[in-house]
């Protein structure tokens, strides 16, 4: 084993780059993943059927602040009303987008209780696929509004002042329908998305650009009749260059997808989605292919690229605001993205992707994950790589991001544009990733200050070297480390701490001006601020 040291961190602390959103450590929770989490029978469930592993393992471990469900592409096919009621009156369904059956045991009211059991904002995605507005907007009315429709209303200022009672309370069916389904008092669900991937030819109600943007401003402007406090995300892009890999958008590019969206819906929508696989392009199991040191290159190299790839997003948003009427700022959800669980490889491409998260703060307020909280099995829980780069990110950062300049070695790799179950797009160079990564943040209190890095080299400590600008830091520190054997390790049920987070002390007589980041390591260090 040999060292670098030629890296260099710069770090100021009057260089706020924004608010860092507790919501881009949100999971999604589609229909596969509510049938790991419901074991009805089992003696590891709750009365209700719901592990009480997992429930303690999201309130106390990986601390899940935002939950996106039903999906995914479900939910361009789902009818909420199939899913409230007694579970036993509910219809047994098809389901389109995955070719299976729907016994709809898992709805509006069971998401939103687990919510509220675990703590976690609900981000509740409509169907604009086969759906409609209307249908759109009274799911928001069973959820939001309250037990007097009348003061509801006159708050919200869309009904009239002169509206008869009996007109308000007649216009609330599906209120009243919510407390006859037990739950009288409102969820107040602020977060909505419309539609998932429309852009998609395996979608259910795959639409283009145009027919997109107008769905979108459609059903934003009939929800929000309902409720003006929600903050609505509209389906951008994927991000990369797939259109050209669908019949259905052959001549439209990410890039014309999301300005038509802006142009159309941007005076109605808080955010454009953006989804993005990256284990989809690194020859693992997907593909039958050897993982090679080529693979893992390019996996914790795609980090980077969606860093690059949201610069664009960000650089249309900023074309167009000039064109709208708002004032506040129109931003990105992140809310399907997934590098893979199980080597520690995944888990470090988790990991530097959670610091391009931190370093985009001031545009990224969400991002869902898609790799649940870890693997559930008979016997209990397995929290492979990257569940266990979720809890030592979630718990050891910051609640402001400052700008962390990076000199370190880089290096050239390729990756796929997109590669699907019988296609893939060739890869292509993608250059100068840097071999070191860093995202810094510090406390609202200014009491803690924190540096999450990634050494991506396989073999090599980095002997890095740390200037701290307009922050004084105590002497010594707390280093975390997520790390194994080599990359390819993993967690098993017979070895399930093969990769672990580690803690150990920092010791220097004066502020911190030097560390070593072992090979192949996700290393956050947390210092305490004078």
């Amino acid at each position: 084993m040999t060292t670098h040291g030629n890296a260099r961190i710069v770090v100021d602390a009057d260089r706020v780059l924004g608010p860092i959103s507790p919501y881009i450590f949100g999971q999604n929770l589609e229909p596969a993943t509510c049938k790991k989490l419901v074991w009805k029978g089992s003696p590891l469930s709750d009365r209700n059927g719901v592990r009480k592993d997992v429930l303690q393992a999201i309130r106390d471990r990986i601390r899940v602040p935002m939950l996106r469900w039903p999906g995914g592409n479900f939910a361009s096919q789902y009818r909420w009303k199939d899913g409230v009621g007694p579970v036993s009156d509910r219809p047994v369904t098809y389901d389109l987008a995955w070719r299976s059956r729907e016994d709809n045991f898992f709805g509006t009211n069971e998401f939103l209780h687990f919510c509220q059991q675990v703590g976690a904002e609900p981000f509740i995605t409509v169907n604009s696929g086969s759906g409609t507005a209307q249908e759109a907007a009274q799911w928001v009315e069973y959820c939001n509004l309250g037990s007097d429709p009348i003061v509801d209303a006159r708050e919200s200022g869309i009904v009239p002042w002169h509206l008869e009672p009996d007109a308000a309370v007649a216009a609330s069916q599906y209120r009243a329908l919510r407390v006859v389904h037990g739950a009288p008092k409102p969820y107040d669900v602020r977060y909505w998305s419309i539609g998932n991937e429309t852009w998609g030819d395996f979608q259910t109600g795959n639409m283009t650009a145009v027919a997109n943007a107008l769905a979108s401003a459609e059903f934003a402007k009939t929800m929000r009749q309902v409720d003006p406090r929600l903050r609505i995300t509209g389906v951008g892009m994927y991000l990369s260059n797939i259109w050209r890999f669908f019949e259905s958008q052959p001549h439209t590019s990410s890039l014309d997808w999301n300005l038509e969206l802006l142009k159309t819906a941007g005076e109605w929508i808080d955010t454009v989605s953006v989804h993005r696989y990256f284990f989809r392009e690194v020859g693992d199991a997907f593909s039958g292919e050897p993982f090679s040191g080529e693979h893992y290159r390019a996996l914790v190299a795609c980090p980077v690229y969606s860093e690059r790839k949201l610069a664009v997003v960000i650089s249309t948003i900023n074309a167009v605001m000039g064109h709208l009427t708002r004032s506040e700022p129109i931003r990105i959800s992140f809310d399907e993205w997934d590098f893979g669980s199980r080597t520690l490889a995944h888990g470090l491409a988790t990991a530097r992707f959670f610091n391009v998260l931190i370093r985009m703060a001031g545009w990224v307020p969400i991002a869902c994950g898609e790799q649940w909280i870890a693997q559930v099995h008979d016997s209990g829980l397995l929290h492979e790589a990257s569940h266990l780069a979720f809890e030592m990110y979630e718990r050891y950062i910051g609640e402001e991001s400052l700008q962390a300049d990076v000199s370190c070695e880089l290096y050239d790799t390729r990756i796929e544009e997109y590669r699907g179950a019988t296609f893939k797009s060739p890869p292509l160079p993608f250059t100068d990733v840097p071999v070191l990564d860093a995202a810094a943040s510090i406390s609202m209190s200014r009491k803690k200050f924190f540096l999450a890095i990634v050494n991506t080299d396989e073999n090599d400590v980095v002997d890095c070297e740390l200037l701290l600008r307009n922050i004084k830091v105590k002497p010594g520190g707390i280093l975390h480390e997520l790390n194994a054997a080599n990359i390819l390790s993993e967690n098993t049920t017979t070895n399930p701490d093969t990769i672990a987070i580690t803690d150990s002390s920092l010791h220097s007589e004066g502020p911190l001006a030097h560390v070593q980041i072992s090979p192949h390591a996700a290393a956050i260090i947390e210092l305490d601020i004078e």
